[in-house]
C-alpha cells in the first residue's frame, strides 16, 4: 500500500492510496490476543458508547435531504465499527474533507474500491466502469469520526463544522 504521490496512479484525496503489489497478511501475536481477550469484557460497553453517538449523528443529521445516514435494519443489532455518511451530491465529498481536516477532524473515506486498485488491474484487468454501484458509494461516501472516547458533544461539534463545510 502506498500514499507517496508519486508512486500514485491518480490521487483522490488525502485519504487515497493504492495497492501496487499484493501484500502480506500479518497475524497478530500472542500479547495482541491477550489484550484483545482483555477488551472483550468491555465490549458490551463500547457498543453502547458507539450506538449512543450514532444516534446524536441521527438525531442532528436525519432530516438533511442532503444525505444519505446507515440504516440499521429492525432484525440487526449493529455494533457500528465505523459512521458513513453519503452525500447525494457527490461533488461536495472532497471539499467538505479538506474543511474538516482544516479544522482538526479527522474524516475518512472507507473503502476504496478494490478493482479500482492498480494491482487489481494489472492482473485481473478490471477497469473502471465495471461496478458502478461500488464506484458510485466510493465518490460519495466519507467517514465521520466515531470511537469510545468521543462524546455527544464532540458529535455536535463535529456536525456544526460538517454543516458549516457544506454550506
Amino acid at each position: 500500500m502506498t500514499k507517496t504521490p508519486q508512486l500514485l496512479t491518480r490521487n483522490d484525496g488525502p485519504w487515497y492510496y493504492e495497492m501496487p503489489v499484493l501484500g502480506y497478511n500479518y497475524r497478530i501475536t500472542d500479547l495482541q490476543c491477550a489484550l484483545g481477550v482483555s477488551q472483550m469484557k468491555k465490549l458490551d460497553r463500547f457498543i453502547a458508547q458507539r450506538r449512543a453517538l450514532v444516534a446524536a449523528y441521527h438525531a442532528l443529521l436525519a432530516r438533511d435531504p442532503r444525505f444519505i445516514l446507515p440504516v440499521e435494519k429492525k432484525e440487526v443489532k449493529a455494533a457500528w465499527h465505523i459512521f458513513v455518511i453519503q452525500f447525494k451530491d457527490a461533488a461536495l465529498r472532497n471539499r467538505v474533507f479538506e474543511v474538516l481536516m482544516g479544522k482538526g477532524i479527522s474524516p475518512q473515506v472507507h473503502y476504496i474500491p478494490i478493482h479500482l486498485q492498480p494491482y487489481y488491474q494489472q492482473r485481473f484487468g478490471y477497469r473502471r466502469g465495471q461496478f458502478p454501484v461500488s464506484e458510485r458509494y466510493y465518490e460519495r461516501a466519507m467517514t465521520l469520526p466515531l470511537y469510545p472516547q468521543l462524546r455527544k458533544r464532540d458529535v455536535r461539534h463535529i456536525v456544526r463544522m460538517f454543516i458549516e463545510a457544506v454550506a
